[in-house]
């Protein structure tokens, strides 16, 4: 009976030294929220946007989808339509019922809000930093790039992504000084969702 106990306790202490050592593991390798990110081909997700200036606070809620073949697509409620694909914006005011087409370039508010777009940034930052912080008993790793485009409002982003789900749960832009500029928070985050090619239909 005695060796069966034995046998016992050191399977089980076996057992906790694989499963803590693998989170330790998990733990150290922070590529795996950044490669899991790298793969979302698709998403929706509700969002709120806080844009501060010098003289007020500007609030935007809304929906965004996205697809890696057909754009993005952002809701301003009942007021607004913005399609993003081929470098311009194709939007459809809907309390006047009128469209019209600009250049993606001269947005530059939602795009910086994109996961897609803020994922395409690690690619090219050289700066890339990452490392964890807990918010309210919330554990989070920090993807911090550096904004390029010389535009002082809108110099570093630094997003927060889930450890456990590894979905980004908010989003701050901060300006060339360090303040806090804009902060975009996600809800209702549905990665690789099936998407409908009429949500990104330009006619």
């Amino acid at each position: 009976m005695g060796k069966r106990l034995l046998i016992l306790a050191s399977v089980i202490i076996l057992m906790f030294s694989v499963v803590c050592s693998g989170c330790k593991r998990k733990e150290k390798e922070p590529e795996n929220v950044i490669d899991y990110l790298k793969e979302i081909g698709t998403y929706s997700c509700d969002f709120d946007i806080t844009l501060k200036n010098d003289k007020q606070e500007l609030k935007y809620s809304g929906k965004q989808f996205y697809d890696c073949n057909m754009g993005y697509r952002v809701e301003l409620g009942s007021d607004r339509v913005m399609l993003f694909k081929d470098k311009k914006i194709y939007v459809s005011d809907l309390k006047n019922s009128s469209k019209y087409v600009t250049e993606e370039e001269f947005d530059s508010l939602f795009r910086v809000t994109f996961v897609g777009k803020y994922i395409g940034l690690i690619y090219i930052d050289e700066e890339l930093k990452t490392y964890y912080k807990t918010v309210n008993g919330k554990k989070y790793q920090l993807i911090e790039v550096t904004i390029p485009g010389g535009i002082r409002e809108m110099n570093k982003g630094v997003m927060y992504v889930d450890t456990v789900d590894y979905l980004p749960d908010h989003l701050v832009i901060y300006d060339i000084e360090g303040k806090e500029k804009l902060t975009v928070y996600y809800r209702n985050f549905i990665p690789n969702e099936e998407m409908k090619k009429e949500l990104f239909n330009v006619n």
